[in-house]
């Protein structure tokens, strides 16, 4: 794992002409995000537990989430524009919206999410092997019914 010493926003490319400057997605992001009041509420009103089995209710959960990290982290953008064609302010109310955009939502699972959220994956099974690739692999192949013969002791000629 490559620590990031550095604690400052970087930029994040979107889409062609837009960009995010966030901030990194520390612990305290994480942990302030699960107690911000717009997730809260949004988990209230899908039934009120994060460990509900139903997809549809983890993705919603999800988009709320990805939300509540991005007014958190989000410092400053670029290409965003208010319906009268002026440059729209970082805001929550504007964050929320640019979100609603799939692909926005989608570039920023993608480009930002996944790079903090990486870690998470590996807690949960993902992680790399300790000793190789196959480390950690499950055996996908039958065993071997029976040893294979060992090689001859000295040289044969070649067949033509």
């Amino acid at each position: 794992m490559r620590l990031n010493l550095t604690t400052g926003p970087e930029r994040y490319d979107l889409a062609p002409g837009l960009f995010i400057v966030a901030a990194p997605a520390t612990t305290d992001v994480m942990e302030a995000a699960k107690e911000d009041p717009a997730f809260r509420e949004a988990v209230d009103a899908l039934g009120g537990s994060l460990d509900k089995p139903d997809p549809s209710y983890a993705r919603r959960v999800g988009i709320a989430m990805a939300k509540a990290i991005a007014r958190l982290v989000i410092e400053d953008w670029g290409g965003f524009e208010d319906p009268d064609g002026s440059p729209a302010p970082v805001a929550p109310d504007r964050i929320n919206a640019a979100l609603d955009h799939h692909v926005i939502y989608e570039k920023f699972s993608q480009v930002y999410l996944a790079r903090w959220l990486v870690l998470d994956l590996e807690k949960n099974g993902f992680a790399p092997s300790p000793s190789g690739t196959s480390e950690g692999a499950t055996t996908t192949a039958k065993p071997a019914r029976e040893s294979a013969k060992s090689a001859r002791a000295k040289s044969t000629e070649l067949k033509r």
